[in-house]
């Protein structure tokens, strides 16, 4: 009896290992599976994808129905999507959709490309519910297509031409034309955020960190000591000057010595200095 009673704490632990260590692997199956969500039901878009049905590519504005379904259905449904995480090997080339675009219209794709600029985030005033949405432009190497990109959550920090990589509901085809008067296309997307596969090597002039209070505050120092030292440096100079031009006056006030006068005293004529003008 004191035999088995000396066991019973390694049975109890034994016990809480045989427990807990499956349930350990099964939550942590549960959270590898949850970083890359499941496929959408097409049973819950397919009010959007009718509405999508008689929409025009090639047009420059994405007003329509069917885009603000999609952005009120990711706002509505937060575990759509919940990660942007996809597989590289998914990515559907932008090709496939400026070619085929009924074939993914309101379907769920995977889409990357390079990070070329982000506008301000706004909101539609006719509808009020849908909140705050944040557009992206996207670029794919070795094409000039640009992709838009309307996210409802606000995306991750990246630097212009950063890899991202997302999870979005496919649109239609829409035309741009950029600041330089180019014209051109791209797919028009919808999704929640993005995820950063590759950060950009460096930032140019325009991408560096704009510099603090504390920078700021060290530069106008810096300047308004050198201008003290040149004030100095200036005024020092005036004074050597001035001092240069009052020595030759002196010489002259004491330019008569007593060997000058001596002929007073011998009552000689005066030394000859040279002719003198006739009276």
């Amino acid at each position: 009896m004191i035999e088995f009673a000396r066991h019973i704490p390694s049975l109890t632990t034994w016990r809480i290992i045989v427990l807990v260590v499956p349930a350990l692997l099964a939550a942590q199956a549960g959270i590898a599976r949850g970083q890359i969500s499941e496929p959408v039901d097409v049973s819950r878009v397919r009010e959007g994808v009718e509405l999508l049905a008689d929409v025009e590519d090639g047009a420059f504005a994405f007003d329509d129905e069917g885009f603000y379904w999609f952005c009120q259905f990711l706002r509505d449904n937060p575990d759509v999507f919940a990660t942007s995480n996809c597989a590289s090997d998914s990515a559907v080339p932008w090709r496939y959709l400026m070619e085929r675009p009924s074939d993914y219209r309101g379907e769920e794709v995977c889409i990357e490309g390079r990070l070329l600029r982000e506008q301000p985030e706004y909101e539609v005033r006719s509808r009020p519910g849908l909140g705050r949405l944040r557009q992206i432009d996207l670029g794919e190497s070795g094409s000039q297509a640009i992709a838009t990109l309307v996210l409802v959550d606000p995306p991750p920090t990246a630097r212009r031409k950063s890899l991202v990589r997302t999870r979005a509901f496919f649109v239609k085809v829409r035309s741009f034309r950029s600041e330089a008067g180019v014209e051109g296309a791209g797919p028009l997307l919808v999704a929640r955020s993005f995820e950063v596969i590759q950060p950009a090597a460096g930032g140019g002039a325009s991408e560096r960190r704009a510099p603090d209070g504390r920078q700021i505050l060290m530069a106008m120092a810096g300047v308004t000591f050198t201008l003290f030292l040149l004030v100095v440096m200036m005024r020092r100079r005036a004074g050597a000057v001035a001092s240069g031009d009052q020595e030759p006056r002196r010489e002259r006030l004491i330019t008569g010595t007593r060997e000058d006068f001596e002929w007073l005293d011998d009552g000689a004529d005066p030394p000859d200095d040279g002719p003198r003008p006739q009276a």
